[in-house]
């Protein structure tokens, strides 16, 4: 499935806000269902005897597919092959938590999403994941700012008024007066600030641990004074041309340069409005964002300049 496929799955079924999940875009992006349609998408929990983790639950007229949104995990299963679990609802349209079914005797259930946001472990693997888990630990604010990062150099410095821009409209919702938003904000704004005191490579010290100190905190929290005078000075000012220029050189040279640039957007929009907690209406506005993101404003096409011979000098 190429990045444009899912993205407009995600969006036809009004869950973009889950293409900021790299974990699940990676997953997607390697299903082999090119010319699938999918009738239905839900996002929940899948347990069976070695499986506990979230995802997206998703079925066409010949396939159901799980896609992980916490771990590699994809299960592809033919409808032909499933068999009913009694007394539990068989997968439909629509589908709905409390789905179950039975492939080669073993039990599939999909329910509510579990309320975890480190990968699962799985049920019968206990033994391994206190041996495993200290490579699971980074601070979450940590790795996505080190994702987002990575993800965005590609296209600095030409991308950065739309990332102001977008970063400015997301401060206008949930402001910037807790920990976590004044931190994520200044180890990925930082860099690209108009006083520009610190590099990506300054950054640097700040990844190699695993979780941030106190004292580290408290730096990035007073740089974040900088990155807040900026935020403002782009409230009002209109974003997304950037985005617009390369969702057109995309559609022209069938490149994929667009969807890399959204998803490094919505990840960082996601990471930022949600770093302390959800605020009300917290879903609709990332739905608001995500759509201006995949939406940007039309480019308009420039007019040919031709001589005027009527204002010409005269010799």
């Amino acid at each position: 499935m190429k990045s444009t496929q899912y993205m407009e799955l995600l969006e036809q079924f009004k869950l973009l806000h889950l293409a900021t999940n790299p974990q699940l875009t990676a997953n997607l992006g390697s299903l082999l269902l090119n010319n699938e349609i999918f009738l239905d998408l839900q996002w929940g929990s899948l347990r069976s005897r070695e499986v506990n983790t979230n995802g997206l639950l998703m079925i066409s007229q010949h396939y159901l597919v799980f896609v992980s949104g916490l771990s590699p995990l994809v299960k592809v299963w033919s409808m032909s092959s499933l068999t009913p679990v009694e007394g539990m609802q068989y997968p439909g349209q629509p589908l709905t938590f409390g789905t179950a079914w039975n492939v080669m005797g073993e039990n599939w259930i999909f329910d509510s999403p579990l309320p975890i946001t480190m990968p699962a472990s799985s049920p019968m693997r206990n033994i391994h994941h206190d041996q495993e888990s200290h490579t699971d630990l980074k601070d979450p604010i940590l790795s996505g700012a080190q994702h987002f990062l990575e993800s965005i150099i590609p296209f600095v410095p030409a991308i950065l008024p739309d990332l102001w821009g977008m970063a400015a409209a997301c401060y206008d919702f949930c402001g910037m007066a807790t920990s976590n938003r004044k931190v994520f904000a200044s180890l990925t704004l930082v860099p690209f600030a108009s006083k520009k005191t610190i590099t990506i490579d300054d950054l640097k010290t700040y990844f190699r641990s695993p979780i941030l100190s106190g004292e580290a905190r408290k730096e990035l929290e007073f740089l974040a004074k900088d990155i807040e005078d900026e935020l403002r000075r782009y409230r009002l000012k209109p974003w997304g041309k950037q985005l617009a220029k390369l969702h057109e050189n995309d559609r022209v040279r069938g490149e994929a340069l667009f969807t890399k640039a959204a998803q490094a957007f919505m990840r960082w929009a996601d990471i930022f409005v949600t770093a302390d907690g959800m605020p009300p209406q917290s879903p609709e506005f990332l739905q608001t964002i995500n759509k201006s993101i995949m939406n940007p404003p039309r480019i308009p096409q420039e007019p040919m300049h031709t001589p005027n011979n009527q204002n010409a000098p005269k010799p």
